[in-house]
């Protein structure tokens, strides 16, 4: 256990293991079994099980990336503000990009993180509720720094593809829990609006006439006018604003 001094939350405890099925999983443990501190990170250099949105697979070479899931106890929010979360992390990891001098950054609704049009960061939220609050979440980060990729592979990219040399994943780590810290601070000293209006600022596609694709396979052509109050993509199609939720609609 490394208890990081200068953390204020994210990080100030810090469990690193060579190996786990899951860092979500395990955080999840620490709050059942009531041992969660908030900003208590979990991180391994390889994943068995490791998890993305709904269900998908997250790989990643052996100690080549950030893996990690952190803790939080955000009492103060409400339910149906919980995408608030998401804001926060992507808003963070995007922050960490461009003090690492990366400034063609996008955020992928609703938890990706892109750099010139390619994933570079991925993020899985889980929350407990009770009481009509958010008890405790789980924030799971997959963010590629050494990775490499064949030839084929266009659409994820790394931090050594980007700056083009090996990074070292501790500095980055520590870059991003800074920013993780006053990302979290704004949202706990109320500054959604700002959040909010950053995350339009960056989000991809956004007021750009693009393709989507539908459950049912129907592709159209439709504008991102934003987010709802839940954090639920609005596409506009033919002058009709519609609300989609997870996996209700596709990128092409």
């Amino acid at each position: 256990m490394d208890n990081r001094r200068n953390s204020l939350v994210i990080g100030k405890v810090l469990l690193e293991f060579e190996r786990l099925d899951s860092t979500n999983r395990y955080a999840w443990d620490m709050i059942s079994d009531g041992k969660s501190i908030e900003g208590t990170v979990v991180s391994a250099g390889f994943q068995t099980a490791g998890k993305g949105q709904v269900g998908n697979t997250w790989i990643s070479d052996a100690g080549s990336n950030l893996l990690l899931s952190f803790i939080l106890h955000p009492k103060f929010m409400l339910p149906k503000h919980q995408f608030d979360l998401n804001r926060v992390t992507s808003l963070a990891i995007r922050d960490c990009l461009q003090v690492l001098g990366i400034d063609n950054t996008s955020i992928k609704w609703p938890n990706d993180v892109l750099v010139g049009g390619k994933k570079i960061a991925g993020i899985l939220i889980r929350n407990l509720i009770s009481h009509n609050r958010i008890q405790a979440s789980v924030v799971g980060i997959g963010f590629n720094i050494n990775q490499q990729f064949e030839d084929g592979e266009i659409k994820a990219t790394s931090l050594h593809a980007i700056l083009g040399s090996h990074q070292k994943t501790e500095e980055v780590r520590d870059i991003l829990f800074s920013c993780l810290d006053k990302r979290y601070l704004q949202l706990k000293q109320g500054h959604n609006s700002k959040l909010h209006a950053d995350y339009l600022k960056f989000l991809f596609r956004y007021e750009t006439l693009s393709n989507y694709r539908l459950p049912d396979g129907k592709e159209f052509l439709g504008t991102i006018k934003g987010l709802d109050e839940y954090g639920r993509l609005i596409v506009e199609h033919e002058g009709i604003a519609t609300v989609y939720s997870i996996k209700e609609i596709a990128f092409i």
